[in-house]
């Protein structure tokens, strides 16, 4: 599942690189040893003690953790303990506990198709004379559980209610991940009701709403209670500092929904007073329901959208399934807008809080009638309308990044459009001669099948709809790198890291990051093994790791060269979720070839030069701390940093076993088969061309970048 939205613009802006919606904030969870929560006490457990009430809330859970807390006021040190609880389940489930005292438990079960790392919306209503009822999204999901025979035993024991936690505030699996629109009602809501404010703001007045926590504010000790009727009564105490961060929930000041079985002649429509009014209709595909809402204000995150004017409306569509909808916007009543009908478009993004803005195609724009029709979208989006200018300018700053043997990135400021066309050939083509490609809808943009080695020349253009065309600016001339090189050593060969970004993908998914369980990466104990013939000796280049160092959030492990001719191991633990430089105690030379491994059981961490032992620790303890990641082969790369190794390396091999000295001794000079027990990647590194590293152990074969 994913959400677009829809405004409309004017005059330039600067983009700035925040994560929101305008809906608001959200508390944000970091998931650590410091049990960030929020308390909101014993005396709303106990209000809800044998009352029927509605809980519900947006979540997106972060977290990789097998049962985190979300919400609850029980100790989740068992589940039989008297209270409710809504934990994670798996990657793709939620599960509700509930359990009064002296009665029976009961665990709710509630699958998310489009996994709960996305923003859902979670509601849970609990009848105690009827049924557990939970509903995601709006939709009812599972089988509603009889609770009626525990009618009136108490739900209270003597723990608050904690958000972020269980009712201890210290249970061992943290959660990870932001919630927004938390509410308790003192009454069992209906689908009906459900539906009709999950995606909007409450004014707190409600009737039956008990506690209403929207998050916003700036007390770093206090989360206000927005319930009218209970007021500063239920207001909750922020604790071991989660933080308010932009919130990616859709939750808008006004919405219209529809949820059916059939699609045909169905339409949503939202109308305002001077910024049009969005229809949203001709259906087709698959799907449950739409929401669609609207949100008084302008967007934080503006990267990729074009002069803004002052508007201050725009849309989200929240929907199930692959449903695919046709958005038209009537901007009969919008002054700016008809004055600049010639070139306003619409834009869109995908629902996850750091996408920017793309343009979207056109079916037509009758500008006699001034109605606006974009092309298709597919499930849950961002519009935006915007693009409103009079002349089409030429753009600027031309640039050229992340160069590698076959590929660039290429930038330019726009000059008032949204779409681009470029050219670009060898260096000193003729312009006319050279690839062309137009309607280019989002920058910057990726070049790709280009030869090594070689300088290229581009130039770019507006284009704007409507208005034709900017004049070409350029040429801007770059220079691919050349290709990664083998060195045969004996009858096998080593691969050779050249260029400012050389290194080998590992990770096996399309050059994005992944999971460590995704690419198979052990759990605790692990044995890291590598030949290397250093150019040069620095800190931070990597013959091989799967790591995030990014200020004090610190996950993963490497392999590396460190300063003063030091090899190093690091690693981060669960104890101290922190990389921990272990560094050899001897020296090296320059290029000559060493055998290096690394080695974690959990407990202690060793590092080995050629089978001897150079350093040791106990500082971590428990399993390795992973985040998603690249398993990155001849450099250190992490989501802000690339820095490849200056030298050679040969077979890369990691075991999901602590290897003692012996064995590495015994197989550190010999080829392996590729079956060895606990071997779980291994790269001989012995193909002389192509860009594939081939991976022995599963065939999850790496490729080789520059």
């Amino acid at each position: 599942y994913k959400v677009l939205f829809l405004a409309l613009f004017i005059h330039a802006v600067s983009y700035v690189a925040t994560f929101a919606q305008g809906s608001g904030n959200a508390i944000d969870f970091a998931g650590t040893s410091s049990f960030e929560h929020v308390n909101l006490g014993v005396n709303l457990s106990d209000s809800l003690d044998t009352a029927d009430f509605t809980i519900e809330m947006w979540v997106k859970v972060e977290s990789a953790n097998s049962d985190p807390a979300l919400v609850g006021n029980k100790d989740w040190n068992s589940g039989s303990n008297t209270g409710f609880l809504l934990c994670r389940r798996n990657a793709n489930m939620l599960r509700f506990n509930f359990k009064p005292s002296g009665g029976t438990r009961e665990d709710y079960d509630i699958s998310v198709s489009n996994g709960i790392a996305a923003w859902n919306h979670f509601a849970m209503v609990v009848d105690r004379s009827g049924n557990l009822t939970a509903y995601l999204n709006g939709e009812q999901v599972g089988t509603p559980i009889d609770i009626s025979a525990d009618a009136g035993k108490a739900l209270h024991g003597t723990l608050p209610v904690r958000i972020g936690s269980d009712g201890t505030g210290t249970y061992g699996s943290y959660f990870d991940g932001k919630m927004d629109e938390v509410r308790i009602w003192k009454s069992k809501r209906t689908a009906a009701e459900i539906r009709q404010f999950m995606c909007r703001k409450l004014t707190g007045n409600e009737t039956d709403l008990y506690a209403y926590y929207n998050m916003e504010g700036t007390s770093s000790t206090t989360l206000a209670n927005n319930a009218t009727a209970t007021g500063t009564t239920f207001d909750g105490t922020l604790q071991n500092s989660p933080v308010r961060v932009k919130s990616g929930a859709a939750i808008g000041d006004t919405s219209v929904y529809v949820y059916a079985n059939t699609w045909t002649n169905q339409s949503l429509q939202l109308s305002t007073a001077n910024r049009g009014t969005i229809t949203i209709d001709s259906f087709s595909g698959s799907g449950a329901y739409m929401q669609l809402y609207r949100i008084v204000d302008t967007p934080d995150l503006k990267s990729g959208l074009t002069p803004t004017n002052n508007n201050d409306v725009y849309y989200g569509i929240v929907a199930s399934g692959s449903l695919v909808s046709y958005p038209k916007y009537d901007y009969s009543n919008y002054d700016t807008a008809k004055a600049y009908k010639e070139a306003i478009s619409f834009f869109g993004r995908k629902f996850d809080d750091e996408n920017s803005w793309s343009i979207k195609s056109v079916i037509y724009n009758d500008t006699a009638n001034h109605v606006f029709r974009t092309d298709s979208i597919i499930g849950t989006r961002q519009l935006f309308l915007a693009n409103f200018v009079g002349t089409c300018n030429a753009p600027s700053v031309q640039s050229a990044t992340n160069i590698t043997y076959n590929s660039a990135i290429l930038n330019w400021n726009t000059g008032g459009s949204a779409s681009w066309n470029i050219e670009y050939g060898p260096a000193n083509f003729t312009q006319g001669n050279g690839i062309i490609v137009k309607n280019i809808i989002s920058r910057p943009y990726a070049l790709n099948n280009l030869q090594a080695n070689t300088t290229y020349q581009f130039y770019v253009q507006d284009s704007c709809t409507g208005l034709g065309t900017s004049t070409w600016v350029g040429p801007y001339s770059f220079t691919t790198d050349p290709l990664p090189t083998y060195h045969q050593i004996g009858a096998g060969a080593a691969l050779n890291i050249t260029g400012n970004n050389g290194w080998v993908d590992a990770t096996g998914n399309g050059g994005a990051k992944d999971t460590f369980t995704a690419v198979n990466l052990p759990v605790k104990d692990i044995t890291v093994e590598v030949w290397v013939n250093p150019r040069e000796f620095e800190q931070w280049r990597a013959m091989v790791g799967f790591m995030q160092d990014n200020g004090n959030f610190e996950r993963g492990w490497d392999l590396e060269t460190g300063n003063n001719n030091k090899f190093r191991f690091a690693l981060s633990s669960e104890k101290t979720l922190r990389l921990f430089y272990m560094e050899s105690t001897s020296s090296f030379d320059e290029n000559q070839w060493y055998h290096v491994a690394g080695v974690y059981d959990g407990d202690t961490t060793k590092l080995y030069v050629n089978g001897i032992l150079e350093a040791m620790s106990t500082s971590d303890s428990g399993n390795i701390a992973y985040d998603n990641s690249w398993l990155a082969l001849g450099m250190y790369k992490d989501d802000n940093e690339n820095i490849p190794l200056k030298g050679s390396i040969d077979e890369v091999r990691i075991w999901n076993v602590e290897r003692s000295q012996e064995e590495i001794r015994e197989t550190m000079c010999r080829r392996l088969n590729g079956n060895e027990t606990g071997l779980v990647k291994y790269f001989r590194l012995d193909n002389y061309e192509g860009d594939t590293a081939y991976e022995m152990v599963t065939g999850a074969h790496g490729k080789l970048n520059n």
